[in-house]
């Protein structure tokens, strides 16, 4: 009976720890810097209050634009995996493939950032904002 329950024990241990490990992950921020026509710069950052963008292992980056209400296309994506601080709109970089050619941006469409990241031993990093262009090309923030 004691090999029973311990058995069952460490089942439930094993169970609780696999569930603790898979739904860990952690937040980070990115912030669009640029003008509409010039170069637009994503720069990452630990928390909103960091002076210093930080590098992060990105492994999916996508930036996808508004077409309808509840309808979001995918205007350029890079997979792969990439220690960066920033990552600047349609560059390539090593590490890092392609999948959506980046797409000309419009001014009057909203936008957003999504970004995945594994950094061992940390869990996974999700990071996400929304942005739009003002009539004089600066960047707005919408979340």
């Amino acid at each position: 009976m004691r090999t029973v329950k311990n058995r069952f024990l460490l089942l439930l241990l094993c169970a609780l720890a696999i569930l603790f490990l898979t739904s860990c992950s952690r937040t980070f921020v990115i912030k669009p810097i640029g003008q509409f026509g010039k170069q637009i710069t994503f720069q990452f950052y630990k928390t909103a209050s960091d002076v210093d963008p930080s590098k992060f292992s990105i492994v999916e980056f996508v930036v996808q634009e508004q077409v309808d209400t509840d309808k979001w296309v995918t205007v350029w994506e890079l997979t792969g995996d990439q220690s960066l601080d920033r990552i600047e709109y349609g560059m390539k970089y090593k590490g890092l493939d392609e999948v959506v050619s980046a797409k000309p941006f419009s001014k009057d469409k909203q936008y957003r950032v999504l970004v995945l990241e594994i950094t061992w031993p940390n869990p996974k990093g999700y990071a996400g904002v929304s942005f739009s262009f003002q009539n004089d090309g600066t960047i707005s923030f919408d979340n």
